[in-house]
């Protein structure tokens, strides 16, 4: 499964993030700046999936703001707020994302 790192950072982040030793855990970095939308805007979604070569449904997205997990669910994608790495995991594991 693809993993994206989308995030509301402006532009000049995104060569910042690429530069991260965690950055290649992740095949695609989005940077809302660099598409003249940001989350939770419906856009935004589309040029995720549309990223991603996925459809909406297909795609499953945490995030810590609320806004941006009911734009996201209202965009069709499957998404949970972000509260801890415990209830996280879970969550991944419920969506078969990961192994129990």
């Amino acid at each position: 499964m693809p993993l994206a790192l989308l995030s509301n950072a402006p532009a000049s982040c995104g060569k910042a993030f690429a530069a991260q030793p965690w950055a290649k855990y992740f095949r695609h970095l989005v940077v809302s700046a660099d598409h003249a939308t940001a989350k939770p805007d419906a856009e935004m979604w589309r040029v995720l999936a549309e990223r991603l070569g996925a459809r909406t449904s297909d795609c499953r997205f945490l995030d810590d703001r609320e806004d941006n997990v009911a734009g996201a669910t209202a965009a069709g994608l499957v998404a949970h707020r972000w509260t801890g790495v415990t209830p996280a995991r879970a969550w991944l594991v419920e969506q078969g994302v990961l192994r129990a």
